[in-house]
């Protein structure tokens, strides 16, 4: 009878433990997310100044072509004739820009300088991860012990759960009692 207590006792205790561990709060959930940011430039039109040439330098003729024939009319085509020169500056992952100008008459007629600046985007990637993922643990263990009138050694097997509750059950070789015990963690 006395050892049916023992059972009963032992059952009993274990269901308080696994009944009081299930209605514990469950363990804090790290966020494990992936924060971007997006930065977008957008080009803003501005006005782009008249072109006035300068002169700089100024050729006043040559000795070479006097001893040639010259062909008038092909030299006066060639100065009333309007020539169309396209030119592209820049053209990569910031943009494209282009510099056109029209010839005419040995002069710079019309520049235009065309351009599109591209929409840049930036990323801040902020990765956040959990270094410990909790899992079940078991231990075994020994123990020795006792006072000035009794002396036991012992046996442990302790269980610990994802939520950090430990569960330990003993059992004293000399005396022949089993021990249930019961943890929970203490938040500060």
């Amino acid at each position: 009878m006395a050892l049916l207590k023992k059972i009963l006792t032992i059952l009993i205790l274990i269901g308080v433990v696994f009944f009081v561990t299930k209605k514990c709060t469950p363990p804090e959930i790290i966020d494990n997310s992936t924060t971007v940011y997006d930065t977008i430039r957008d080009s803003i039109p501005y006005a782009v100044p008249e072109y006035v040439p300068q002169l700089i330098y100024k050729d006043t003729g040559s000795t070479q072509w006097r001893d040639r024939l010259i062909d008038t009319a092909a030299i006066l085509a060639e100065f009333f004739a309007k020539n169309f020169y396209r030119d592209t500056i820049v053209n990569d992952s910031t943009g494209l820009f282009v510099l056109e100008d029209t010839l005419h008459q040995n002069k710079i007629w019309s520049r235009k300088i065309t351009g599109e600046a591209y929409s840049r985007t930036f990323y801040e990637t902020t990765t956040i991860t959990d270094p410990y993922i909790p899992k079940n643990k078991y231990f075994f263990g020994i123990g020795a012990g006792g006072s000035l009138n009794k002396f036991d050694f012992s046996g442990d097997l302790m269980f610990q759960n994802k939520k950090d509750n430990v569960i330990s059950l003993s059992y004293e070789v000399l005396s022949q009692e089993v021990w249930l015990k019961s943890f929970w963690k203490i938040k500060f």
